[in-house]
């Protein structure tokens, strides 16, 4: 875990937050009566406030995107924190935004057209760069991967360029989180982009209604915004 103390408040900011951490010194801090806020993560079966983006949605909507750009063959690229290598077997995923990310990929997949592949990976250059390759060269090469995060965007474009693929034509991509870089690369990168910047200030907000003697429990959840830049080719569907 990691804490960001807000000394003159005498509150808390967590960041980083996993499901699989104890929980017992959160209890305590709880009932010391310490304001906390949880910030891109929740607890399960915790009632601390957090502040969160619409993950799941934003990832059924990029999925629908995509088929609507007609896209059939699809992949999910998913950092796991934990695992070693690479699995088709979902894992247990110790932080819900993950978690949200892959259940929305699924759920948007589900179309009876769509061929969909999910594939997890340790968070790490060689280990994403692995499972790329292997997706890549595999019976089953995806017209589209979607990756969870930044670090995962990179390993997609590092083995796309060994393998001279050219992504926006032979390979579409769409991630999680938007960067100047995505933006300013050759194609720019389509990306389901978060209020970063005001997720702190609603936790922000949060942490000082708690020590007004606000709800320790209120949850601050902010919406994704689909941002189409030139990542994703148009596939032609034969007609009916």
């Amino acid at each position: 875990m990691r804490y960001l103390p807000l000394i003159e408040l005498g509150a808390l900011l967590m960041l980083l937050v996993s499901n699989g951490d104890s929980l017992q010194h959160l209890n305590a801090m709880a009932l010391g009566g310490t304001p906390l806020v949880l910030f891109d993560r929740k607890l399960h079966d915790t009632k601390f406030a957090s502040v969160t983006t619409r993950d799941l949605e934003g990832a059924r909507a990029a999925v629908e995107y995509a088929h609507k750009k007609g896209h059939r063959s699809m992949a999910f690229l998913v950092a796991v924190t934990g695992i070693k290598n690479s699995t088709d077997k979902r894992p247990q995923i110790p932080i819900s935004t993950v978690e949200d990310r892959t259940d929305g990929f699924i759920k948007g997949a589900a179309m009876k057209d769509v061929k969909s592949q999910m594939l997890f990976c340790e968070d790490s250059q060689s280990g994403a760069e692995a499972a790329v390759e292997g997706l890549l060269s595999g019976s089953k090469k995806p017209t589209i991967i979607f990756t969870s995060n930044n670090d995962m965007l990179l390993a997609v474009l590092r083995v796309a360029g060994k393998l001279q693929v050219v992504i926006g034509k032979d390979l579409s991509v769409i991630s999680f989180d938007d960067s100047p870089w995505a933006a300013s690369m050759s194609p720019a990168i389509t990306v389901i982009s978060r209020p970063v910047d005001q997720m702190g200030q609603e936790a922000v907000d949060l942490l000082v209604g708690q020590m007004a003697g606000g709800k320790i429990s209120e949850d601050s959840v902010l919406e994704t915004q689909l941002i189409e830049r030139d990542s994703v080719a148009t596939i032609n569907q034969p007609g009916p």
